[in-house]
């Protein structure tokens, strides 16, 4: 288990409260409680919640990922929050598009 914290800035002076959260070693529960916790933080946004959960620990590993998108970059954007775990690491990007 980990704890894990997002303290992330969105755009044009809008920040997401700051909140942990627990990681019990299940993603999809974990992107669940993300996404409830960001819902009820701002209703200004709507949100996508990417975790990936990697077990490094009987092998190396090397990951790349890639994100694009086509957006307004004054009221969407993305951030990525990575965790050191025991046997690994998780990574989670949550993309935030703003409501018209």
């Amino acid at each position: 288990m980990a704890m894990v914290e997002l303290d992330i800035d969105l755009v044009n002076g809008d920040k997401l409260e700051y909140f942990q959260t627990e990681f019990k070693g299940d993603v999809s529960e974990f992107v669940q409680t993300i996404l409830q916790k960001l819902t009820n933080t701002s209703s200004k946004y709507k949100y996508i919640v990417n975790a990936h959960s990697v077990d490094s620990a009987n092998a190396d590993v090397a990951i790349k990922s890639l994100f694009g998108a086509a957006w307004d970059k004054s009221t969407d954007g993305l951030a990525t929050v990575k965790k050191e775990l025991e046997s690994g690491w998780l990574v989670v990007t949550i993309v935030f598009l703003r409501r018209e």
